[in-house]
């Protein structure tokens, strides 16, 4: 392995953006994993359970813990022209799960820039929200790819194609965990 190869992980701390971590790893010399706050995103703190258990499987020194606060960024995304786009686009305008990932995604930008890193991943599935969330459709998924590309940066959704496990948490499907109970659980 190269010295300090890094990459960012957005991280929910849910199954998907957590199987990302476990599968890239041991990838790289350091994870930043990332996490976005905004009026109406709530509860961000929770997420810390899954990295404590993410410390405990892989080590501290592995990960960066961020969670950075996209507001401004957020509003610019969603308001700007508002009043046009919702005479152009009527009610689609008001998807704002895609928005408020572009919002993230514009975020993450700025911080690999800043950081001088270049791959990112996230936990988007195409299985997530019964195959209808807008922020992680195929074609969303494709714009974002081209979009990080303008800035050198690799992005990609490593478990996209991935069906949750049946009666399996992604440790024990990973190997992580070999205890014979399956109590063990990263959610």
């Amino acid at each position: 392995m190269t010295g300090n190869k890094q990459a960012v992980i957005h991280y929910s701390g849910g199954t998907d953006s957590t199987c990302v971590v476990c599968l890239k790893a041991n990838e790289f010399d350091k994870i930043h994993l990332i996490s976005y706050k905004r009026f109406g995103i709530f509860k961000t703190e929770n997420i810390e359970t899954n990295v404590n258990k993410l410390n405990q499987m892989f080590g501290k020194d592995k990960f960066i813990r961020k969670i950075i606060d996209i507001n401004k960024i957020y509003k610019l995304v969603v308001y700007d022209d508002y009043f046009y786009n919702l005479k152009k686009f009527g009610f689609f305008n008001l998807a704002v799960c895609g928005l408020c990932k572009m919002a993230m995604h514009t975020r993450t930008i700025i911080y690999c820039l800043e950081n001088n890193i270049n791959t990112v991943f996230d936990g988007a599935n195409k299985f997530a929200g019964n195959q209808t969330a807008t922020d992680q459709i195929k074609e969303y998924i494709d714009v974002i790819s081209e979009i990080y590309k303008q800035f050198n940066i690799s992005y990609s959704a490593p478990v996209y194609d991935m069906a949750a496990p049946q009666h399996i948490t992604w440790e024990r499907k990973l190997g992580i965990d070999k205890s014979d109970n399956g109590d063990t659980d990263i959610t």
